[in-house]
């Protein structure tokens, strides 16, 4: 099974560098939209300030993580997805539509 996670919750494993992340991310299949790639360099620096680790540390570590995560190309979503997605996001966040329409995929 497939799990979508949005762009925060990969930023806080980034951030964190715990070990305990090790099992989730070595054992369960975690899918992003690359929509992620770009929230992920937009807030690079923020990422590097609030991380306890050095920086090679974080470097490593941001390896292994993006080595056991799934980003796929927005090409991939099918139009009846995204169209669920936009009736279901539409006064919520419709920034957020990629994720949604991955998880109905």
């Amino acid at each position: 099974m497939d799990y979508v996670i949005d762009a925060n919750i990969l930023m806080s494993i980034l951030i964190s560098g715990k070990a305990s992340y090790k099992p989730f991310l070595t054992n369960y299949n975690f899918i992003l939209p690359d929509f992620v790639l770009i929230e992920i360099d937009k807030y690079k620096d923020l990422l590097k300030s609030r991380t306890k680790m050095q920086k090679y540390e974080f470097l490593q570590w941001s390896y292994f993580v993006f080595s056991k995560i799934t980003i796929l190309p927005e090409y991939v979503l099918s139009q009846e997805s995204i169209e669920k997605s936009e009736k279901l996001l539409d006064k919520i966040d419709l920034k957020d539509i990629s994720y949604v329409a991955l998880a109905y995929s």
